[in-house]
């Protein structure tokens, strides 16, 4: 936008332009759609319904969030468990709220900036350049088409742009900046010694009598869990994937289509711009060209820079002035023309330089396309293979004939209990939906049809429950070496724990900590500078906390980063420093109580919305998609 308003700056029949430009803003502004609101949907505030799609959509990619947060899939039963269904759902009701006031007050937003914004999402992009194959892939992982992905950025746009309004710019109260500002920048100098298992005498074996004793105080903790051997069959993109059937006239039809797209670079030039008010101007400007004045010798006469004349390397239908345009391509590089009746206004310009246009060969692209369309094949078959593999388990084939009837693997996993971990804690193999998978499976049986698990967008699992491992105890034997230690870890902890009491005591009663670590055979360790809830290096957010717990001379017994070990602590020295609303600090301060005062707004806003307009919640969907109750018969 900034790009064409300079090529078309200056001249009456610009300004008439972007006045009309400016109506027609006017009128991309007001747009609606009309949703129904039907039994299917999870809720609905005032006329906006929240979807099962759009629930589904967004409590899944939060599981994903999850997991990848704890290293590990998370299951429904899980995610219920942790409440983030309500969650997800209290999040769309207010959304909705939003909607639906932005369709009260006819908001709406033109086509260009919701284009805009997807060109210039940087998950889109290769080289800082907008990619349509990486934006189509990345829908398709999520399950989305492109006209629901617009209307979804479309609302969030038009969410955004009445939060803003609401929130607006708010300033906090100096007297709370000053104090979080102190209490963010306060820092302390601390010494630490460590008291670990060095601290103690050598924790040895137990004799077999204390061990029995231990053993039998505490033989629920030595349980073997149930287990549930599997057969399973995945059923994704990648287990479909063969390039190989790709042909060479699927390559080359491919390539012929996309050609002018995908592997054809356009033609560019860079050149440099001046423009006149009037014809006259530019007439006089091109007889001094022809008298011998240069280009630059022009712009010096305009009082431009080189800068300010450059156009930068442009298409053809990205020069918005067509006579421009058609001078541009015309020249040759370093040729300097007079466009006198130019379309928005008179100009001269300079050809620098020229790229021309480039088209990958077949050749090159060959490769790529290959695994484009066996991707997009395979993705193609998923429901015809879902449907083959329910057609051969209702004629009565079992998942593993199933499996060799359409030359798919049949997998087994010989042992794996609630937790996905095979006999003593031992890996098991990774599992598309592994989670889920295993959470069936235990409410599952020997001889029970299950219905598939989806794992995913175009991802789904077929198993079946092989064998049941019933818990049982294990005997002494069996779980000697747990249970050494289990008991050893607990003796460790007690008499660490119990050597650190005593020398906080001492320390409590007037000894240095210095003794203290003579004794106990550690130097005594310095941190200065540190600060509230920051990560420092050998100290534990415990032992932090506890240094900012008193004054000059506080002393703590604080946890360390690994159990038993304990961090026995002295503050000291204090230091505030003094505010300064320019630093980075003091920035930082309002920037982050300006956020919070705006999501406060927010949030009160939204519950006005819901006051005026009480969300209605369709229990019983809600209770279904979250397997809360079994579907209907």
């Amino acid at each position: 936008m900034l790009d064409a308003m300079r090529q078309a700056a200056s001249g009456w029949v610009a300004k008439v332009l972007l006045g009309l430009l400016a109506l027609s803003f006017v009128a991309w502004g007001v747009s609606g759609r009309t949703v129904g609101y039907g039994t299917t949907d999870v809720a609905k505030v005032g006329n906006e319904p929240v979807t099962i799609q759009d629930f589904n959509r967004e409590l899944e990619r939060q599981m994903q969030t999850l997991g990848q947060q704890l290293r590990r899939g998370v299951s429904l039963e899980q995610a219920n468990a942790l409440g983030l269904p309500e969650n997800v759902l209290q999040q769309l009701v207010a959304q909705a709220a939003l909607d639906d006031q932005a369709r009260d007050y006819n908001l709406g937003v033109p086509d260009e900036r919701v284009l805009q914004a997807i060109t210039e999402d940087p998950s889109f992009e290769i080289d800082g350049q907008f990619n349509r194959e990486i934006f189509q892939r990345t829908l398709l992982n999520q399950g989305l088409r492109e006209v629901d992905y617009i209307e979804i950025l479309r609302d969030q746009i038009i969410r955004n742009q009445l939060a803003t309004s609401i929130t607006g710019e708010v300033d906090p109260p100096e007297l709370l900046t000053k104090a979080l500002y102190k209490y963010r920048t306060e820092t302390r100098n601390i010494s630490y010694v460590p008291v670990d298992s060095s601290s103690i005498d050598p924790i040895t074996e137990p004799e077999q009598s204390v061990l029995e004793a231990y053993f039998e105080q505490n033989k629920e903790r030595f349980q073997a869990p149930e287990y549930r051997k599997l057969g399973y069959i995945e059923l994704s993109p990648d287990v479909l994937n063969d390039p190989a059937k790709v042909t060479e006239a699927e390559i080359e039809e491919e390539y012929e289509r996309r050609k002018a797209r995908d592997f054809t670079t356009t033609e560019r030039r860079q050149f440099y711009q001046i423009r006149y008010p009037s014809k006259a101007d530019a007439q006089t400007a091109a007889k001094l060209l022809d008298e011998g004045k240069s280009f630059t010798d022009l712009l010096s006469d305009r009082n431009m820079t080189s800068e300010a004349a450059d156009i930068g390397l442009k298409t053809r239908p990205e020069i918005i002035d067509p006579d421009i345009a058609e001078a541009v391509f015309a020249a040759q590089a370093n040729d300097v023309v007079s466009v006198i009746d130019a379309s928005l206004g008179p100009a001269i310009i300079r050809v620098a330089r020229i790229e021309p246009e480039k088209v990958t060969p077949l050749e090159e692209a060959s490769a790529k396309i290959r695994e484009a369309i066996a991707e997009r094949k395979s993705v193609d078959m998923i429901v015809d293979t879902y449907d083959q593999i329910e057609n051969e388990r209702g004629s009565g084939a079992t998942l593993k004939e199933a499996a060799a009837a359409l030359g798919m693997s049949y997998k087994v996993v010989d042992a794996i209990d609630r937790s996905g971990n095979g006999p003593k804690g031992s890996e098991t193999p990774e599992i598309l939906g592994k989670a889920e998978v295993v959470a069936d499976a235990f409410q599952s049986d020997v001889g029970v049809e299950n219905n598939p698990v989806r794992a995913g967008n175009n991802r789904y699992v077929f198993y079946e429950v092989l064998d049941i491992i019933q818990s049982r105890s294990l005997t002494l034997d069996e779980a000697r070496e747990d249970v050494v230690a289990a008991w050893t870890r607990e003796e460790t902890s007690a008499k660490v724990g119990e050597r650190a009491r005593e020398l906080f005591d001492r320390m409590k009663a007037g000894a240095d900590l210095e003794t203290i670590g003579l004794e106990i055979g550690v130097l005594v360790k310095l941190k200065d500078n540190i600060r509230r809830n920051a990560r420092v290096e050998d100290l534990s957010a415990n032992a932090i906390s506890q240094a900012f717990a008193g004054p000059v001379g506080h002393i703590a017994n604080a946890e360390a980063e690994q159990a038993p070990d304990r961090i026995l602590l002295r503050v000291d020295e204090v230091n505030v420093p003094s505010y300064s609303a320019d630093s980075e600090d003091a920035k930082a301060v309002v920037a982050q109580l300006d956020r919070s005062l705006q999501l406060d707004l927010l949030r009160a806003y939204e519950s006005k919305l819901l006051d005026t307009r009480p969300p209605v919640v369709n229990q019983a969907v809600f209770d279904q998609i979250t397997r809360r109750v079994p579907p209907p018969q």
